[in-house]
């Protein structure tokens, strides 16, 4: 078993808090909370964008017409959220947003 395979069937990719990836994220938000780097820095939680749907119609061997559809335009990358525009321009609008927003 490949280690994407076993992080998907391990994690299951569900929802914002799926299992070994809530370590890292907790990790990677921690310095918002931090005094020192109040109104200096910024998170954005990115899992929040992520398109489960999408995610099911490209790993479903046996694909309907309407996940052939869903998942055309997209890489085989499922750890790069399959390079679908769908989540990545409201991920970079986020980032601008909040980059805007500090102090």
């Amino acid at each position: 078993m490949t280690l994407i395979k076993k992080i998907k069937k391990d994690t299951h990719f569900q929802g914002p808090h799926s299992g070994i990836y809530q370590n890292f994220r907790d990790a990677q938000a921690a310095p918002v909370k931090m005094s020192e780097f109040k109104g200096k820095v910024a998170a954005v939680l990115t899992e929040n964008f992520r398109d489960h749907k999408l995610a099911t119609a490209r790993d479903n061997k046996e694909r309907t017409s309407e996940e052939e559809e869903i998942a055309k335009d997209t890489s085989n990358q499922g750890f790069h959220y399959y390079g679908a525009a769908k989540f990545f321009a409201p991920v970079g609008k986020s980032l601008a947003e909040a980059l805007h927003n500090l102090t």
